[in-house]
């Protein structure tokens, strides 16, 4: 297979490679670094082969050197396409070509093409003698490019860091930290630390194994998880733990999380102030147990049930008041299906038709007064009810129930309304006996008048003295009734 092998650490620059090639119509294969470039030309020839200087593992110059020392691919063209200007270095070592990066793309094709025919027509470039002055050449170059990269590769870590609100510090395999955030120095000044950099070039580990005092079990563990952290046997550590300031209590979470995949490759640990949180956190702990305390020892049943009609919390009160022992007996289950499946008139209904759970739908309250609800053990009591839909944002999420226990209630009404048909009654009796009153009085004042007219013994007189008799049992049954009606009259004032 034809194809131009493209080596180069940086992916920009590879890809910039890559779509040249595409536009010249040629095939390709891209390669890391120098090592992996040689696995791949010694397992498939390549027609050409254009790398960088400075890469990892195997840099740019050595791959040419071996590249050029090994029979089979030393007839092969060599490309040096790098930023830096080591073109008689390059050339020194056999390079075919050198070309600088960002070249007009026409003048980088036409030069690749005309390497591809020349060179393998013609006998392959030698190296020079590396014994002096090309080798120390190399030598000094590479140490240059390294430091050159090292420092931008710390300037940008730096910025990076810097760039962090949290204090982050980067230790190496051992657990050594190299390097610390301003913030982390920032830290370290606030809470009296004399060297700004205090942490940099020690163990972090032999601190945290070291440490004393209240903290020292927290110190250990976290050590523990760096360790595992490092070793790669996890992708994350983090624990929260205490370091009051002067300035008052204060909490951090230590996140660590491993730099080149972990397994003994260094780590960056970030500790992030959440004492806001944590002051937030307990302030909602605080309010939500001052919440269930209200929920737990109102005298009223809430229950909160979802879009499905499933309870998801219960009171006491609502447990105590269907029956049951514990409010988990009720939380997971139907309370449509278990207490309120009926309805006053004896008659199933679905929950469809429940108005106290049809506010998903409608998203308005509802108030009842006759419903009824069922114990546990199949009694049933009147309640009172109130039903509300939750809303969070512009969905209705569930809906929330409250009930009382209205058989008190009901029987004081009851009552209520007995005495009031007992005081209709009585006023009617009170009515009715006043005036049968008035006609008796004067019933018996005649008969008592005809009696002082009529001689003894006479059947006159006898009939007379029985429609007294009667009268007067008439005038007692009068007084009854005026009792009743819990009125007063003067009897009589006739008598025998």
């Amino acid at each position: 297979m034809s194809y131009v092998l493209l080596v180069d650490d940086d992916e920009n620059d590879l890809a910039r490679l890559r779509g040249l090639i595409d536009d010249s119509g040629l095939a390709h294969a891209s390669a890391a670094d120098g090592a992996e470039a040689l696995v791949k030309a010694r397992r498939s020839p390549p027609s050409a082969i254009i790398a960088d200087l400075l890469m990892p593992v195997i840099d740019g110059y050595t791959l040419l050197r071996q590249w050029k020392s090994d029979p089979v691919l030393s007839s092969i063209p060599f490309m040096v396409y790098t930023d830096v200007e080591d073109e008689q270095l390059a050339m020194d070592l056999g390079a075919d070509a050198f070309m600088r990066k960002f070249h007009e793309p026409n003048d980088f094709v036409a030069r690749l093409r005309e390497l591809m025919a020349t060179v393998s027509k013609s006998a392959p470039r030698r190296p020079v003698s590396m014994e002096e002055g090309p080798l120390l050449a190399h030598s000094e170059r590479l140490v240059r490019k390294f430091e050159a990269k090292t420092g931008q590769l710390q300037a940008t870590n730096g910025g990076v860091l810097n760039a962090v609100d949290a204090h982050v510090a980067l230790i190496d395999a051992s657990g050594t930290v190299t390097a610390v955030n301003e913030a982390c120095r920032d830290y370290a000044r606030e809470n009296g630390l004399k060297a700004s950099n205090s942490l940099v070039g020690q163990n972090y580990l032999d601190i945290c194994d070291g440490a004393s005092g209240s903290n020292s079990l927290g110190a250990r563990h976290a050590a523990t998880g760096i360790r595992a952290v490092l070793s790669g046997e996890v992708q994350r550590f983090e624990i929260e733990y205490p370091r009051h300031s002067p300035s008052g209590p204060r909490w951090f979470r230590l996140q660590v999380n491993p730099l080149s995949g972990g397994k003994l490759g260094g780590a960056v640990m970030k500790h992030v102030d959440v004492t806001e949180q944590r002051e937030a956190q307990a302030q909602n702990e605080q309010s939500e147990a001052q919440y269930l305390l209200l929920l737990n020892s109102t005298a009223e049943g809430i229950y909160r049930v979802d879009n499905n009609g499933i309870c998801t919390f219960c009171n006491p009160t609502a447990a105590r008041l269907l029956g049951y022992a514990d409010p988990s007996e009720i939380v997971g289950r139907s309370p449509h299906e278990h207490h309120h499946h009926t309805r006053v008139d004896g008659t199933p209904f679905p929950i469809s038709d429940c108005a106290l759970h049809r506010r998903v739908d409608s998203g308005q309250g509802v108030h009842t007064d006759d419903a009824f609800f069922f114990r546990a053990d199949g009694s049933r009591f009147p309640v009172e009810c109130w039903s509300y839909p939750i809303v969070s944002g512009p969905a209705i999420t569930g809906t929330v129930v409250t009930f009382l226990d209205i058989s008190s209630r009901r029987e004081l009404e009851e009552q209520l309304l007995q005495s009031q048909k007992m005081e209709a009654i009585g006023r009617l009796a009170g009515g009715v006996a006043h005036d049968f009153n008035n006609a008796l009085q004067i019933i018996l004042t005649y008969a008592e008048l005809l009696e002082e007219r009529m001689p003894d013994g006479t059947v006159e007189f006898q009939y007379n003295r029985e429609i007294l008799a009667a009268g007067r049992r008439a005038a007692s049954l009068t007084r009854q009734l005026l009792a009743l009606s819990r009125k007063q009259i003067q009897p009589p004032s006739c008598s025998i």
